[in-house]
């Protein structure tokens, strides 16, 4: 793939530079479909019980950048710090590690990752052995620490993966943005994958977060089933996809370290327009089954155990209208 932008489906967190024209979305519908039925779920899923499936990724390369020491996360999630992350780089740039200062401890960040940053002033290119090929994920955190060395506000940068594939576009600080976070499900066929952060003449890329995680191949297969027209389409494992929403509908938030791949859902309520409209309904998460051959590993049952229905709209049919037609 030639310079080629990953396609998208639905994930949680809004990424804040626009798609290029005529992306391609790819709408997953776990959660949606139980929202609009919630009575066909039940008689639909009924085999396998609901049980957190365990998943150990062959691939797990989990970077904080810009921070000397390593850092455990909830969900007992070890990420490496420069120190011992400093063999799967290639720079020839200077050193440039920039942390927050006691002065900003007021930032909303959410997670220790966005504390720190690397900052690369020419290209610098991570590379990872690939225990299996196959489906992986990418999970890069940004943000821009104000600090005495480098203005992070006006960096400008690109992403690339060893397969020349575009992951992030000119790069740059939005208004009021103190951390940025995107998500990429990519199929990795090669023993060697590699991500480039190359700077804009006259510009820096940084980063603070990095994840390439393997993903299970269930996850997504090579053939769908088109919504219009309805036809079949297949070479979905030929195309890499971005994360853009991913919504826990008519449920609380999910974090990383309740979801056995790493993913975070959020509520819905933000979209929900007018939130009249809806309200939510649930059932305990250790009721819901799945299909034979289905696995939780698409989405827990946490997802599975919420739905926004359909409000009452209070309208009232009269009696003798409806008598008046029958006769």
């Amino acid at each position: 793939m030639d310079n080629t932008s990953p396609r998208r489906f639905t994930s949680g967190l809004r990424p804040y530079l626009p798609p290029p024209s005529g992306m391609a979305i790819l709408l997953v519908l776990f959660c949606i479909i139980f929202s609009v039925v919630p009575t066909a779920v039940h008689a639909a899923i009924t085999v396998a019980p609901a049980k957190s499936d365990a998943f150990t990724p062959p691939d797990n390369f989990l970077l904080d950048c810009g921070n000397s020491s390593s850092i455990t996360l909830p969900g007992n999630r070890v990420f490496m710090g420069d120190q011992d992350s400093s063999k799967y780089l290639s720079y020839e740039g200077r050193d440039i590690q920039v942390a927050i200062g006691p002065e900003h401890s007021d930032l909303q960040l959410p997670s220790p990752l966005y504390l720190s940053a690397k900052v690369f002033e020419s290209n610098a290119t991570y590379t990872f052995h690939v225990a299996r090929p196959g489906w992986h994920w990418i999970r890069l955190h940004f943000a821009p620490i104000p600090n005495n060395q480098k203005d992070l506000k006006t960096a400008k940068f690109k992403v690339r993966t060893s397969n020349n594939l575009m992951l992030v576009y000119n790069f740059k600080y939005k208004e009021n943005m103190t951390w940025s976070f995107r998500e990429y499900l990519v199929n990795v066929t090669t023993e060697r994958f590699s991500l480039t952060f190359e700077p804009n003449l006259g510009n820096v890329a940084y980063i603070s977060g990095i994840e390439f995680v393997s993903a299970p191949d269930i996850l997504l297969g090579n053939v769908a089933i088109a919504v219009f027209p309805k036809a079949q389409y297949s070479g979905l494992a030929n195309v890499a996809y971005e994360s853009v929403y991913r919504l826990n509908v008519g449920g609380p938030v999910i974090t990383a370290q309740n979801d056995t791949l790493g993913r975070a859902w959020q509520p819905d309520t933000e979209y929900l327009d007018p939130q009249t409209m809806g309200s939510a309904t649930s059932v305990q998460p250790n009721v819901i089954t799945y299909p034979e051959g289905e696995s939780p590993l698409i989405a827990p049952p946490l997802v599975y155990a919420t739905a926004t229905q359909m409000a009452n709209a209070n309208v009232q049919v009269s009696n003798t209208a409806h008598s008046a037609q029958e006769e």
